[in-house]
Parts: structure tokens; C-alpha cells; sequence
């Protein structure tokens, strides 16, 4: 198996980890945000840690590496904060679909930090993802839900901001494994102080449902972290839109909820600009390719 189909792979089971993520959370009930997250968090900083010990791999960064991997865990943890509460507040698909615009804002910030020049389709499929935003979004107009709204989109420009730092502290060379862990230890100390303040006593089932999630997040973040490491994000990233169809099936079959005519638009928008800015990378990396 090469490196492509491994990164591939991860994708695939990152993207199913995420979408049972979400049902867990949504099945936890009217607790604060910070609380689930919290749970989500320390969990998965609980298994990154036990990995560490058995591999005998000590905790330790480059010095250069250290601005990434902070900004890294800042926007990692906003986007987290606002995809919690979004989850609670709009239908499944919806959430999941605008939490998919993160690869194309990739695309922006990784020019902006990394000084990656983005090509002519690649901005041309950003403004076609955006068209279909304003198709997912549209009932927000109506019903007084745009804050939820926005707050997703939020979500989704923070996740890309995460997933170019994770990209750069990965180049230079910083364990997978110690990534996951500083990511999950950061996140859970910084949401502490808040879950303490607000804490909500939880029943048996809630918290079964919080240790679901935390452990679906940890295959999520371990698959989405080893997807980068073994492939980059333009060969791999379209197969995560796979999480969309896990959610239609959740949103439907668990939560009977119905998906408008416009949202599904908007979904066929969004993931054809990304399909559209796939083919187009593959086609020009067969053209560089060595005959």
C-alpha cells in the first residue's frame, strides 16, 4: 500500500470518526459547550499519552516549530468551540457541510503563512464553495438563525487556519503523535477553567455519550494527522467530503431530520468546487510527472 492510499484510508476513517462524533455530542443533551468539549479533549490527550509511554517517544518540539504548532492548537480549539455549538443548534448535514469549507480556506491561508500561490481554478472553486454556502445558509434569512450560521462559517475559517499549521509543523519534521497530545492537553487546560465554572450535572447516558465522542474524536484526529503525514492535502482532502454522506444517513436515520431542497444544492455546490479543484490537481500533476 503506498503512501497516497494510506493518507487515503486515514481520510476515510478521520471523516466517519467526526460525523459519530457529532451524533454523540448531539445525543449529550442541553450541556454547556465547554463541558463537551472539555470531555472530547482530555480523552483524546489521555490516549495520545498512553501511545507516547508505550513507544517510549519523549514530549519534545523544535524551537522553530513552536509558533505552529501554537496557532495550531489557538484556531484548533475556536474552530472546536464553534462546531460544538453549531451541532446543537442546525441540522447535522448542515453543520457538516459548511465544516467542509476548511480545506478551501486552507487554500487561502496557506499563501498567506506559507507562501503557497494558490492557481487560477483553485480561487475560482473557493468563490463556487462560497456560492453554495449562501444556498446552505439561505433559510438563516428567513428564520432568525443567521448567528448559527455564522458562527459555523467561523468554525470552518478557524479549522482551516488549524489544518495549515498542523501542515507546517508536519513539514518540519514534529511527531504525529506529540502533535495530537499538545493539541488535546492545550485544549483541555484552556476549556478547564470554563467547564468548572459552568458545569452541569450529568446523567449516566450523557456521559457514556461524552466518552463516544471523546473517543470517536481521538480516531478522527489520529486518521486526520496520519492522512497529512502520509500524503499532502491536495491528493487526499476530497475523499473527507465522504462525511457528508455519514451525516445525511445520521441526520435521516437518527434524528429524522428533513434536508431542504436549496441546502441540497448547496451541498452539491460545495462539493463539486471541491471535486472541480481535485481533478484539476491531478491533471496537473500528470502533466509535471516524468515520461
Amino acid at each position: 500500500m503506498n503512501n497516497k492510499t494510506k493518507g487515503i484510508l486515514c481520510v476515510l476513517i478521520s471523516s466517519f470518526s467526526f460525523c459519530t462524533m457529532n451524533v454523540f455530542i448531539r445525543y449529550s443533551g442541553d450541556l454547556p459547550t465547554t463541558q463537551k468539549v472539555f470531555f472530547r479533549n482530555i480523552i483524546a490527550a489521555i490516549v495520545a499519552a498512553i501511545i507516547l509511554y508505550k513507544s517510549n517517544e519523549k514530549v519534545k518540539v523544535q524551537k522553530k516549530s513552536i509558533p505552529s504548532l501554537l496557532a495550531r492548537c489557538v484556531f484548533g480549539i475556536t474552530a472546536m468551540l464553534c462546531n460544538f455549538y453549531a451541532v446543537d443548534h442546525l441540522l447535522l448535514s448542515d453543520v457538516t457541510i459548511i465544516a467542509k469549507l476548511g480545506p478551501f480556506f486552507t487554500i487561502i491561508f496557506c499563501y498567506l503563512f506559507l507562501k503557497e500561490i494558490p492557481r487560477a481554478y483553485q480561487i475560482g472553486g473557493i468563490l463556487i464553495a462560497f456560492v453554495g454556502v449562501y444556498f446552505v445558509a439561505n433559510p438563516a434569512f428567513n428564520n432568525g438563525s443567521l448567528v448559527n450560521y455564522i458562527i459555523a462559517i467561523t468554525g470552518a475559517v478557524c479549522m482551516g487556519l488549524a489544518y495549515t499549521f498542523l501542515r507546517s509543523c508536519l513539514n518540519k519534521g514534529e511527531s504525529k503523535s506529540i502533535i495530537v497530545f499538545i493539541f488535546s492537553l492545550f485544549s483541555s487546560i484552556v476549556c478547564l477553567p470554563l467547564f468548572l465554572f459552568s458545569y452541569t450535572p450529568m446523567t449516566s447516558f450523557q456521559l457514556i455519550m461524552l466518552l463516544g465522542a471523546g473517543l470517536s474524536a481521538t480516531a478522527g484526529q489520529f486518521g486526520l494527522t496520519y492522512a497529512y503525514y502520509f500524503a499532502s492535502a491536495k491528493d487526499v482532502s476530497i475523499y473527507d467530503y465522504s462525511q457528508l454522506i455519514w451525516a445525511a444517513l445520521y441526520s435521516y436515520i437518527l434524528f429524522n431530520e428533513k434536508i431542504l431542497l436549496h441546502s441540497i444544492i448547496g451541498y452539491i455546490i460545495i462539493t463539486s468546487a471541491a471535486v472541480y479543484i481535485f481533478l484539476k490537481e491531478q491533471k496537473t500533476k500528470i502533466r509535471k510527472a516524468p515520461y
